[in-house]
């Protein structure tokens, strides 16, 4: 069974007096423990269905399916709920925080806290760099971690909603 599947999804920018064409009838699924790559040249559309699929762009038509439940579109809020994370290059932290206070920040965004507790934040923290398998010193400033570490930073925070 797929936990995420896209049917006939088509997305069309305009640029001016031009329309063009980023996606066409894209169809796929993911089942349960299942990887994929999307690949393709520069401009073949990769980002515009990762962004579809997360809820940052609506699609034109077709249907987004998680987990059985069936969206013409998603709000980035939606996709999170859903489980959708999507880690990009960037890896998107913020370099002032430390590690923990990155993994923890999307929780108490989520949960709409009023007040941050250093204590929760180390838990979550440590929590979510366990699920991966990861020992990193996530009391150290983002600014002061490897290209590698920040990596490991992005999976654990997004693995932690």
């Amino acid at each position: 069974m797929n936990v995420i599947e896209v049917q006939n999804i088509t997305k069309h920018y305009s640029l001016g007096t031009q329309t063009v064409e980023a996606l066409r009838g894209i169809s796929f699924g993911i089942e349960q423990g299942e990887f994929i790559a999307i690949m393709g040249p520069s401009g073949s559309g990769k980002s515009t269905l990762i962004k579809i699929m997360s809820g940052v762009h609506a699609p034109d038509s077709g249907l987004i399916r998680l987990d059985r439940k069936e969206f013409n579109q998603l709000s980035p809020r939606q996709a999170v709920q859903e489980g959708v994370q999507v880690i990009f290059q960037d890896f998107s932290l913020l370099p002032n925080l430390t590690a923990a206070e990155n993994i923890a920040l999307p929780t108490f965004i989520y949960e709409n806290s009023k007040f941050i507790s250093k204590r929760e934040t180390k838990k979550i923290a440590q929590s979510a760099l366990e699920l991966i398998g990861v020992d990193i010193d996530f009391n150290l400033p983002v600014s002061d971690i490897s290209i590698a570490s920040k990596q490991l930073i992005a999976i654990a925070r997004a693995t932690n909603l």
